[in-house]
């Protein structure tokens, strides 16, 4: 079982994602559960309350960026991969400096990269 969560203040692209990943994760055998969140913050509690496997985050989102999330969980949670996905260029380098695992350029099919990331994860 594998279990990811997903920050994005965008409604309709975490409708989107979870019923992709959650079909095509059936079709690999894999067992998901999916949580989604809308913000900064409430990934960040979300994450202190629950374990996951797998975070997965937008960088603009109100009041707290996903950057800043990265940097908040990393205090408490140095190991668990997360990763940013957004449209915005050129963040690879600071997402990596406060300690995300990647970054998944969100105007490329974010799904297949989230998708292979899924399949290829251990449990945390």
């Amino acid at each position: 079982m594998k279990k990811v969560i997903w920050a994005d203040d965008d409604t309709g692209f975490i409708k989107d994602i979870a019923s992709i990943l959650s079909r095509d994760c059936k079709k690999r055998g894999i067992e998901l559960t999916f949580t989604s969140v809308s913000s900064g913050e409430s990934l960040v509690e979300k994450v202190r309350q629950e374990q996951f496997d797998l975070i997965f985050t937008d960088n603009q989102m109100w009041i707290m960026s996903g950057l800043q999330a990265v940097s908040s969980i990393r205090q408490f949670n140095p190991k668990i991969p997360i990763y940013i996905v957004s449209t915005d260029g050129g963040i690879e380098t600071e997402a990596l400096s406060v300690g995300a695992t990647g970054y998944i350029n969100k105007f490329h099919k974010p799904w297949d990269k989230a998708l292979e990331i899924i399949a290829l994860s251990g449990n945390y």
